[in-house]
């Protein structure tokens, strides 16, 4: 049975939004992430126009501390709709865009900030998308741009023509995007990963948001035939700063008595520069603050954080406890050049 939880029971209108032609109706500013507010001292957002500001004004703390590589990642659609088998890819990336471009608004009084897609023609789809006047430039001091060029129309050889037309790790050139103060990613895939990493080599100072690109999920497939190897991870992935995380799970654990199968769910969250909070979703629209950590936790202390907060009379805490569960980039820390993310 489905977890229903405070970040899966949502607005059914959230699930209907109007995709109109024009971006001022394509994502209500007001709609809400959640069926009821959550208590205030976890200060968390409750809408996505919300996310996006508060995961701008952090960011923004993380720059002026030094940082120049964040993670961003919230929901950017209501999570019934991304986890249904129908929802449009094409949906999602332009939610995606339609956010980056309010958390850039929100950046724009430091300078120039660069949306940047991985390719000319996801660059396309989001010009089409936004639909405003200034086309690659939307609002003063907000750039769309690609860090690739055209490398099949650049390409010098046959060679670099036949790399070009088999993906953008085996060929092309990437570019740097004059008078940007700061770069937000969106939409590259795991595949695309190493050119925000050569971007990032071409000009160190220049902070990079990872903009909903979920790191997390990417990193899984490292090392898998036609992806990066996990020494993407070890030498750039480590090195990126948590500003803004709402990330969340549901779980299923069985057990040798009634009800034998326990379902919960909870959500991680993260606030720059405060403590990632582990939340477990009560039922009825409640919530209750599990555990901080300094560090962000793995996924098996995320998870053992909720089961301590579950009121299970009769089962101990131990029985409910998961073990083995740390995924390969929490394990392999020994070998990681960083220790940011």
């Amino acid at each position: 049975m489905k977890v229903l939880s405070i970040l899966s029971v949502l607005l059914m209108i959230g699930c209907c939004l109007s995709y109109q032609t024009t971006i001022k109706h394509r994502i209500s500013y007001k709609s809400q992430l959640f069926m009821s507010t959550i208590n205030k001292p976890l200060n968390l957002p409750t809408t996505f126009i919300e996310c996006s500001r508060q995961a701008a004004e952090v960011s923004r703390k993380a720059i002026s501390n030094g940082e120049k590589l964040l993670e961003v990642e919230f929901p950017p659609l209501p999570l019934e709709y991304l986890e249904d088998s129908s929802s449009s890819a094409r949906d999602i990336s332009d939610a995606n865009t339609r956010w980056a471009l309010e958390f850039a608004r929100v950046l724009s009084d430091l300078g120039n900030i660069t949306i940047i897609y991985p390719d000319q023609a996801e660059l396309d789809d989001a010009i089409k998308y936004v639909d405003l006047p200034g086309s690659t430039n939307p609002y003063p001091n907000v750039t769309l741009a690609t860090i690739r060029a055209d490398s099949i129309k650049n390409a010098m050889s046959l060679d670099q023509i036949f790399t070009s037309i088999f993906g953008a790790t085996l060929g092309g050139t990437v570019v740097s995007i004059p008078n940007t103060k700061i770069y937000v990613a969106v939409i590259s895939s795991a595949q695309e990963l190493p050119d925000l990493e050569k971007l990032h080599l071409l000009e160190p100072e220049i902070p990079i948001v990872f903009f909903n690109l979920k790191l997390e999920f990417q990193r899984s497939d490292f090392g898998l035939p036609l992806f990066p190897s996990r020494d993407l991870h070890y030498r750039f992935l480590s090195k990126i700063k948590p500003a803004f995380l709402m990330r969340s799970r549901s779980f299923s654990t069985t057990l040798r008595r009634p009800p034998f199968v326990l379902n919960y769910s909870g959500l991680l969250f993260r606030n720059y520069p405060e403590k990632y909070q582990c939340i477990l979703n009560t039922g009825n629209g409640k919530n209750k603050l599990c555990k901080l950590f300094d560090k962000r936790p793995t996924s098996a202390e995320f998870r053992d954080s909720l089961i301590e907060g579950l009121d299970m009379p009769g089962y101990p805490k131990d029985e409910l406890k998961t073990r083995g569960l740390e995924l390969w980039w929490e394990k392999d820390v020994a070998k990681e050049l960083y220790s940011n993310w």
